[in-house]
């Protein structure tokens, strides 16, 4: 399989000192292919977030190289960190982060405005088809349940087709039956060829994922494979 995502002795350190040092993140590696379903699963403080955000190009750390389909983002500026989140990530997050002042089409075409992408009405109406909220689309977030709120944050995060799809929590503010569906979208696409990076501290919600990788203080504490996927890549 070809890498996507590699993670070479990242420290994120929060204050000076010994004293009022945080190592948020301590020494971590990780290598994540192409095609994978993987979820980094820890409880609040573990460090899965800030592993979430230097992964998702939303923070730098602060010792270390991260490689992101072989470009050293580790070393980018804020401009070219923006360039590679709209190009090569969609995100989904527990909030939704929807406007409220646009439509559910709006906020699926913002990515496209920011990335100027051509037919930008045609590309984001397909994605709304695709998480079945086509006839919603001139609704606002005020006027949608919570679970169609996320299907359109889902529709945002997929509609420039990136190779990555990292979904924060996605179904951290929804019912049993909604985060149900939520989790399918996600197996489909994955199924469709994306690779999806799932953080969470719902062990429950990781076993959808082929890997799960469960992260303490900081650091790698388990990576788990599911005996099928180990067979199918001939692990």
């Amino acid at each position: 399989m070809e890498h996507l995502v590699e993670l070479h002795d990242i420290y994120k350190i929060y204050g000076e000192g010994l004293e009022s040092e945080v190592r948020a993140l301590n020494g971590v590696n990780l290598i994540i292919d192409r095609g994978e379903f993987v979820a980094i699963v820890g409880s609040s403080g573990s460090g899965k977030s800030t592993m979430m955000n230097i992964l998702g190009c939303l923070d730098q750390p602060t010792y270390g190289d991260y490689l992101l389909n072989g470009e050293l983002a580790s070393e980018l500026d804020d401009r070219e960190l923006s360039r590679i989140r709209n190009k090569e990530i969609g995100f989904i997050f527990q909030g939704f982060n929807l406007i409220s002042e646009l439509s559910a089409l709006e906020n699926v075409e913002l990515p496209l405005v920011y990335g100027n992408w051509k037919y930008k009405r045609e590309a984001a109406m397909e994605a709304l088809e695709r998480v079945s909220l086509a006839a919603r689309a001139e609704h606002k977030p005020s006027e949608m349940s919570g679970g169609q709120q996320q299907r359109v944050a889902i529709a945002r995060a997929i509609v420039t087709n990136p190779p990555i799809i990292m979904a924060d929590e996605p179904t951290g503010n929804l019912d049993s039956k909604t985060s149900s569906d939520v989790m399918d979208l996600l197996k489909q696409f994955h199924g469709e060829g994306s690779t999806v990076i799932l953080i969470t501290h719902d062990n429950s919600i990781a076993e959808a994922a082929d890997r799960v990788i469960k992260v303490l203080d900081g650091k790698i504490v388990s990576d788990v494979t599911k005996p099928a996927v180990q067979r199918k890549v001939g692990i």
